[in-house]
């Protein structure tokens, strides 16, 4: 670092040059001496604008396909996945035929979606079991790749998974209160599964679990899905 510039360290512990002339140190401090709840609100308002980002972006989605192996792919999400589903004392299985072959897709999309539904079935599972079913749909048309995310833990109501898919929304108001989390995970996990040509659904039996199912195109069709997609989105506005 050069002596007579001015850095500060980021969140992520690097180092970040600041430009003198802009530099409010008055700012600054407001920021750092502001108490927890009006540093709360203004993360919430940056995630608001992040998700309004999605949103007006998941229409024209800039799609990275590429062939992958169903199966190797699955096991790398779930080496990464295994120390959540482990800290509340759960297990995790995953069933597959034999042979799920390859797929044509965005697999950092597809694995964003898949580790949100993981995460939250280890945080709203305790001493539970987390299965990911995996089944290849080549009957339908166009063939689709189907991800099921299962868990033992405390379910959601018919009122609770009407509203999961909404924005800053979360099953329950308490469940945020003990569980943590600003209810949009779900929401930007729909709208990339719309982006690519499929959708997220959820059934639940309150106390005894939740199943997500990701239904995906297996070998995507970029100029098909970004305009179902943009139709999609635009139908929700």
């Amino acid at each position: 670092m050069d002596g007579g510039d001015l850095w500060r360290l980021t969140v992520h512990g690097s180092a970040q040059k600041l430009d003198l002339d802009t530099f409010d140190p008055a700012w600054w401090m407001r920021r750092a001496l502001a108490p927890p709840r009006r540093r709360h609100a203004h993360r919430r308002r940056n995630e608001r604008q992040r998700e309004r980002g999605v949103h007006r972006a998941a229409g024209r989605l800039l799609l990275h396909l590429e062939a992958f192996d169903v199966l190797t792919f699955l096991q790398g999400i779930l080496r990464t996945a295994q120390p959540l589903i482990e800290r509340n004392g759960n297990r995790l299985e995953l069933s597959t035929p034999d042979a799920l072959g390859e797929m044509i897709g965005d697999t950092t999309r597809l694995r964003q979606v898949l580790f949100n539904l993981l995460s939250n079935a280890a945080k709203f599972t305790q001493g539970g079991l987390v299965t990911v079913d995996v089944e290849a749909l080549r009957l339908q048309t166009p063939p689709m790749m189907s991800f099921r995310v299962s868990d033992t833990g405390i379910g959601m109501t018919d009122e609770q998974m009407g509203r999961l898919f909404n924005d800053f929304m979360q099953a329950d108001s308490s469940t945020t209160k003990k569980f943590g989390g600003t209810g949009l995970g779900l929401a930007i996990c729909r709208r990339l599964c719309l982006a690519m040509g499929g959708d997220v659904t959820v059934s639940s039996v309150y106390g005894s679990g939740t199943t997500f199912t990701v239904v995906v195109p297996i070998e995507l069709d970029r100029h098909a899905v970004l305009a179902a997609a943009g139709s999609e989105l635009a139908a929700q506005d």
